[in-house]
């Protein structure tokens, strides 16, 4: 009797965990490609994003909105976007909940209800939008439902729908974005920017939303990409033609518009092994690094003549994320410079600091590989995934997997303890349908998560 009241005690603990956080900072996660700077702590990373907060976050009612520095009064919406990327992957539901609230209060009718690039806590200035923001906030949505699950993946897709729908045009068969609305689709064809492509983000849109026309938009980026980078220096300018030409009277040099791009790109070399984001990352960082990350400034022109005179974090981390596509003294070598720039305390430094820091750390890791979609190999039904014995007297455990084919995919198996520490990470049951687990050294009860192809199975298992 009293073993089985501690079973129920035991289960009890447990069951807090199932409607908590899947993935609790810091994750800390080696990406499936490149290298990380070997300097960046998690502690460190945690630091920075209190700073954040306590910096650049104000209430807004009950909502949080990200102050712009220069006009405490205003908010700019690309800085929530951003905000809610970090807080999800800090897994900061208070903080990530209370943004969407009011990127959702911003939404504006001349903007097909996305929303308005400038704003206060009582009013929008303008009502126009810039739709890097929306893509963010819809890939924050994606990433918040594999921390907590709930409606987020149906928010993050009514908001793709509207980008889909909108704010994609097609210029001589390439896909390419609208930079924003206002009544009707501004730039296009003649005036894009490629800040507003996020490859990765993309392919991650493809699959939650079964729309090709992600996929296609993430091929087509590198060729917006290459058709304006210098041949010598990798350097993009702020805006440009699709064919990358100038785009009228905007700004021709790599400044501030542009310098989360290696950001951007880098992710779909980190997390997919794309050779198109690792080639222009490896060269973009090579220059980087012949002038010295030291000397980095905030913008130059396209062949490398600096335009800038501060050395800030905007720009150092970009190319710090890019390095993780080169070679480990390239990394740590931005690592180290990345680390101790101080000058922080404007929302776009602090901002872009906290993401790159999150990316460089290994905290940036890509939410499919926990459950977005369904997987096209892993059943969707509870007999998928069979575990036995279970109970375990000596704790080895079978995993058995009924797949629709002989899948490709590894199965990947995270176990925690009933505190929601990590005591197994790893990739089994490579196109097999069985494996086994040890955990000889283990006692008690813990939650066993195997993820396929976007794909999550949970259970429950016990070693006595």
């Amino acid at each position: 009797m009293m073993k089985f009241f501690a079973l129920c005690l035991a289960l009890m603990t447990l069951l807090p965990m199932l409607n908590a956080q899947d993935r609790p900072f810091p994750q800390n996660v080696q990406y499936n490609y490149g290298v990380k700077p070997a300097n960046i702590s998690s502690d460190y990373v945690k630091s920075e994003y209190d700073l954040f907060k306590s910096t650049l976050l104000v209430e807004c009612g009950n909502s949080l909105r990200v102050i712009f520095s220069s006009a405490k009064n205003e908010t700019r919406g690309y800085a929530i976007g951003i905000g809610m990327l970090i807080s999800a992957y800090m897994g900061d539901k208070e903080t990530f909940d209370k943004l969407f609230k009011f990127y959702k209060s911003k939404l504006s009718t001349q903007a097909k209800d996305l929303m308005a690039w400038n704003v206060t806590c009582e009013s929008i200035i303008s009502p126009s939008s810039t739709t890097n923001t929306d893509i963010d906030v819809a890939f924050a949505l994606i990433v918040a439902y594999n921390q907590w699950s709930g409606s987020y993946i149906n928010e993050a897709k009514l908001i793709l729908a509207r980008i889909s729908e909108n704010m994609i045009t097609s210029c001589s068969g390439i896909k390419a974005i609208y930079p924003g609305y206002n009544n009707y689709a501004l730039g296009g064809c003649n005036e894009t920017g490629i800040q507003y492509y996020t490859p990765a983000f993309f392919r991650v849109f493809a699959k939650v939303t079964e729309n090709q026309l992600w996929e296609d938009l993430a091929n087509d980026s590198y060729k917006i990409l290459n058709n304006s980078a210098h041949k010598t220096t990798g350097l993009v300018p702020d805006w440009q033609t699709v064919e990358g030409n100038p785009a009228g009277s905007k700004n021709y040099n790599f400044a501030y518009d542009a310098c989360p791009v290696p950001w951007r790109m880098s992710l779909d070399y980190l997390w997919n092994g794309n050779e198109s984001a690792r080639n222009w990352c490896t060269k973009v960082s090579n220059w980087a690094y012949s002038i010295d990350p030291k000397n980095i400034a905030d913008g130059y022109k396209l062949d490398g003549t600096p335009t800038g005179h501060y050395h800030t974090s905007a720009f150092v981390g970009g190319f710090a994320v890019a390095a993780m596509s080169n070679t480990q003294q390239v990394a740590d070598a931005f690592g180290d410079e990345l680390k101790i720039i101080k000058n922080n305390s404007d929302w776009f430094n602090l901002s872009l600091r906290c993401l790159y820091l999150m990316t460089v750390s290994g905290n940036f890791w890509e939410p499919l590989r926990m459950g977005t979609t369904a997987a096209p190999s892993l059943k969707q039904h509870d007999g998928t995934l069979k575990i036995f014995p279970n109970p375990s007297k000596n704790g080895i455990f079978t995993l058995e997997v009924e797949r629709d084919n002989n899948s490709e995919y590894k199965i990947d198996i995270e176990i925690v303890d009933t505190n929601g520490e990590l005591i197994f990470s790893g990739m089994l049951c490579n196109g097999e349908n069985s494996c086994t687990i040890n955990l000889e050294k283990a006692k008690g009860i813990y939650l066993l998560k195997a993820s396929e192809d976007g794909m999550v199975t949970t259970r429950k298992i016990s070693i006595e």
